[in-house]
């Protein structure tokens, strides 16, 4: 094409990850099944736009922390290094006629060190500062192109904005990635009254720092599963949404009643232990080879689980109402006990620091920094905690959605404001839900089926029939990203991808 002919970018090939022209898709891209028109993407604004400002806002303060922490490694340096040449001085007063030129001689290598080691600091500080200015600048441009821009300008500035910034954060680390001192002392010679030579006097014991892997730094700025080097997915609707079989996990007999991720790898399950009497078990499951990397026991049955990624916090629902808080790679930190030890709890999730917790007949909360407070009523609930039921967050609309005793899904505001109810012939005995990003909601049937309800509550579709694998479903949960479903019976696993239609 000559260079005077503008090249509109009107579409994305989700297939190649490239953002496209009239003339690129007809060349080059006329065989791939995933092109989208930008300006069919209409939650862009609220979704892509949204989720790159506040990653760049993460990286800009991950940049600033790490910032402060070099300072105060060089301050405490510095400080190390001025107590090493007065406790040398010291040292030398006593023997000041026969030592002050080797005195000379080590202070002189001392200073040589410490100035190395100052001007590698100071590298290091400047390509942070640098840093910090390109995502304050970023920040700004992002907050413009999202309040101002259009769904076209969106995008392009959301997949630039991308490359960009793995651009420059991998630029940085090529002088981030050195090797410097990071603790210095003095070690003084055994007999300084026959030492003829600075080698016997004074030696300077310095620990460096080992030069860590190429984008380290990126990996320690960049916000857990990050959306700037994830791969862009098609948006999704109600009409287009299909899932696509993976595997299934066989936990051999194990009871399970819930699941949860709590990484793109690992899967936590919840249930009753193989011996019944034993009580109940979570395992943490290692989904590439099905392997159990974890496993903890609990005095009661697990019925419900959730993970908070931000304090990357599980907490588990028990039978006998108990409710338990810890973080992955620790023993149980805290036990919570429900007021009235006559009260089930069901159905759990979490939101801005809030554990939102089914209990008989209400919907209760309580904040993370409280966890050995009393839960607070919410909300009274048409729901039942003999059995299991779901509760989950929709993020994107900043509602509650949860199954009743009449196996409805009902849809409220956090206040109990309720905004839809669901329910049809096809869906028997609902036991589950899990919600897309999007606001679609995938509900789990104990017959074997998985639906999906529309954001607005108005239409139901059937997106995987039951069969002989499995007859029940128990609970189902989406990754971080929604990109992949989870389907838990009593003792298996299955996972399906989460497509569009034309995948």
């Amino acid at each position: 094409m000559p260079s005077s002919r503008r090249k509109f970018l009107e579409a994305f090939c989700f297939d190649h990850q490239e953002l496209c022209c009239v003339l690129c898709l007809t060349l080059q891209h006329r065989k791939c099944k995933d092109v989208q028109a930008i300006e069919e993407m209409q939650n862009l604004k609220n979704v892509k736009m949204s989720m790159l400002l506040s990653e760049v806002n993460s990286i800009k303060v991950k940049v600033g922390k790490v910032m402060k922490e070099k300072n105060s490694e060089k301050e405490k340096l510095d400080t190390a290094f001025t107590e090493i040449e007065a406790e040398a001085n010291q040292i030398i007063s006593t023997f000041k006629d026969k030592l002050d030129s080797l005195l000379v001689l080590f202070i002189k290598g001392l200073n040589m060190t410490r100035e190395e080691s100052g001007n590698a600091f100071e590298n290091k500080l400047k390509t942070f500062k640098k840093l910090s200015k390109y995502f304050d600048k970023l920040e700004c441009t992002t907050k413009k192109v999202q309040e101002h821009g259009t769904l076209n300008q969106m995008f392009i500035h959301f997949e630039k904005s991308k490359a960009e910034i793995k651009s420059v954060l991998t630029e940085a680390s090529s002088v981030l990635n050195t090797s410097s001192i990071s603790e210095a002392k003095l070690v003084k010679g055994a007999k300084l009254d026959q030492v003829e030579n600075i080698d016997g006097l004074f030696e300077l014991e310095s620990i460096k720092t080992v030069a860590v892997e190429m984008n380290a730094y990126v990996k320690q700025l960049l916000p857990s599963e990050s959306s700037v080097f994830s791969k862009t997915h098609p948006f999704s609707s109600f009409d287009s949404i299909i899932l696509k079989y993976v595997k299934a996990i066989d936990l051999n007999d194990f009871d399970v009643y819930s699941g949860v991720f709590v990484s793109d790898e690992v899967i936590v399950v919840g249930g009753q232990a193989a011996l019944k009497s034993s009580g109940g078990q979570i395992k943490n499951i290692n989904i590439l080879n099905g392997k159990i990397v974890e496993e903890y026991t609990y005095p009661t049955v697990v019925k419900r689980l959730t993970f908070d990624f931000e304090s990357e916090s599980l907490f588990v629902s028990c039978y006998e109402s108990k409710l338990y808080h810890f973080k992955l790679m620790d023993v149980v930190s805290r036990e919570i006990k429900i007021r009235d030890s006559s009260q089930n709890n069901g159905g759990i999730c979490t939101s801005d620091g809030i554990l939102y917790v089914i209990v008989d007949k209400t919907v209760q909360k309580i904040s993370f920094g409280n966890l050995q407070g009393l839960l607070e009523i919410c909300f009274d609930t048409n729901t039942s905690c003999i059995s299991i039921n779901g509760l989950e967050i929709d993020s994107k609309n900043n509602r509650l959605l949860y199954s009743s005793e009449n196996f409805e899904i009902v849809c409220t505001t956090l206040d109990g404001r309720e905004v839809f109810k669901y329910k049809d012939e096809f869906m028997t005995k609902t036991t589950s839900l899990s919600v897309h990003s999007e606001g679609l909601i995938f509900v789990g049937d104990e017959n074997g089926s998985i639906h999906l309800i529309s954001e607005d509550g108005c239409r139901r579709r059937t997106v995987l029939k039951s069969s002989d694998i499995f007859k029940t479903v128990r609970d189902i949960c989406l990754n971080k990203s929604c990109s992949r479903l989870a389907v838990f019976g009593p003792d298996y696993i299955e996972l399906y991808d989460v497509c569009t239609g034309s995948g």
